[in-house]
């Protein structure tokens, strides 16, 4: 199981926005899930962050992997139609299979500060309960 976190890293707003979300959050539930088998991973989409990339896992003091993929992909994969914009952060759970478990968008209710670490945790629970079956359920947007 992988909890993902769909970033960009080049601009101030984006910025802010993951420092927002808190690497602290991050950081516990890589360290809490870890013997579970959930590995938390955060990935860069825009062109020539992969440049940058050392430079904000320095500064944000991510103990997680952090790379880059193209937008494009990452959208097909999230099943945004080709004009809809990405918007960030996004917070994905996929299973070992590679199925899209949950997803949250960045203006979702359930990630604001109060409660955004218990969602995360209340969510990884039911779904490794859940025995990392694909759900017949429709991810969360």
């Amino acid at each position: 199981m992988s909890l993902c976190s769909i970033l960009a890293t080049l601009t101030l707003k984006a910025r802010n926005q993951r420092a927002a979300f808190g690497n602290g959050i991050l950081n516990r539930i890589q360290k809490d899930y870890a013997d579970r088998g959930v590995q938390v991973i955060e990935s860069a989409v825009e062109p020539m962050s992969s440049l940058h990339i050392p430079d904000f896992v320095k500064k944000m003091g991510t103990i997680f992997p952090v790379g880059y993929n193209e937008e494009s992909y990452v959208a097909k994969f999230l099943g945004l139609p080709p004009t809809a914009p990405m918007l960030f952060p996004s917070i994905v759970m996929v299973d070992a299979k590679g199925v899209l478990r949950v997803q949250y968008d960045p203006d979702d209710t359930r990630l604001r500060n109060d409660t955004q670490e218990k969602t995360l945790r209340e969510d990884l629970d039911k779904t490794i309960k859940e025995g990392q079956t694909p759900s017949k359920a429709p991810a969360h947007r």
